[in-house]
């Protein structure tokens, strides 16, 4: 039997190991994307979490991969009353930064031509508050870290 990770793994793009049971992988929403917004967790019971740090809706990216939201589960997780409680791993903060990279340089290409009397294109632009919308969403989740 596969489990739910080796399933959305095999199906995704640009897939790096970011830490035990992590992985960074590129969304398939964004084309030309060079570097992974999805962040792939498979919890201690086989369940997958999924966010992507780009803000697109998780059944959407299950969508495009084929996916649906059941697929993030294994058939048979132990019953509610079960003893063995997984154990919860760290969230880690580099996955939101690791996921932004691309967003971060782009941020800082535009405000090197601003600083140096340059005007960017409009949709370089536009790109650029888009870049910056998802750098402040990212602050937002990383919080407390």
């Amino acid at each position: 039997m596969t489990r739910p990770v080796e399933n959305i793994l095999a199906r995704a793009d640009g897939v790096k190991r970011s830490g035990p049971g992590r992985w960074m992988v590129r969304s398939p929403l964004i084309p030309d994307q060079k570097t992974g917004s999805v962040s792939v967790r498979e919890l201690d019971n086989g369940r997958v979490l999924l966010h992507d740090f780009a803000g697109h809706d998780t059944t959407d990216i299950l969508t495009a991969w084929g996916l649906e939201m059941g697929d993030l589960f294994p058939e048979a997780l132990a019953a509610p009353d079960s003893p063995h409680k997984p154990i919860r791993r760290p969230w880690l903060g580099r996955n939101a930064l690791s996921a932004l990279e691309h967003e971060t340089w782009l941020v800082i290409g535009v405000l090197e031509d601003v600083a140096e009397g340059r005007t960017p294109p409009a949709e370089v632009m536009e790109y650029a508050l888009t870049s910056a919308c998802r750098l402040r969403a990212a602050l937002e989740v990383c919080d407390g870290i």
